[in-house]
């Protein structure tokens, strides 16, 4: 991972100097899959940093310089196919939606809670506050939304006598219905 992540963290002064598929081109090719992934799997959170910091690094290759690439190189397209098919969801290799914003950030104030102005992005293209804020309002919003699941899960169990929120969201093997 240390190849990706410093090639990664270079890529706002690599995209603006039009040089990133020098420094991909640099990396060391991975052993096949199957010596190293075992490694990842159980680990959903070093799952994730891999697959977006390969889908970062993919799309800088293919958009970041002219002409667009049409192929990626080797360091990047086995590991990047193998980490997908082990995500939980079992992602094609594309830059997703969890992987641009859900799976990249960190709060600036551990102890303060999720919120605009408290996160701060784990990796970026160009860099900026452009790009700052367009994922830390996404962020904040799905913090939001996520307290409203949580709340709607609660109000449905109260409303139906159901003895925890899980059995509310459909835990007793299918939707949950009142008795």
């Amino acid at each position: 991972f240390r190849a990706w992540e410093a090639a990664a963290a270079g890529l706002p002064g690599l995209l603006a100097a039009r040089n990133v598929r020098t420094v991909v081109s640099e990396l060391p090719t991975t052993p096949a899959p199957s010596v190293w992934i075992a490694a990842l799997q159980g680990d959903e959170r070093r799952l994730e940093r891999a697959y977006s910091l390969l889908s970062f690094l993919s799309h800088s290759f293919v958009w970041g310089e002219e002409p667009t690439a049409t192929a990626l190189p080797r360091q990047l397209a086995v590991p990047w196919c193998a980490v997908a098919e082990e995500t939980p969801l079992k992602r094609r290799p594309v830059l997703t939606y969890a992987s641009f914003n859900l799976f990249n950030w960190r709060r600036i104030d551990p102890a303060a809670p999720v919120a605009l102005g408290n996160t701060a992005r784990s990796l970026n293209f160009l860099g900026g506050q452009d790009e700052e804020w367009f994922s830390a309002v996404h962020v904040a919003i799905e913090a939001r939304a996520g307290e409203a699941v949580v709340a709607a899960a609660e109000a449905q169990r109260l409303s139906v006598g159901l003895a925890t929120p899980a059995e509310a969201v459909g835990g007793r093997g299918g939707p949950a219905s009142p008795a």
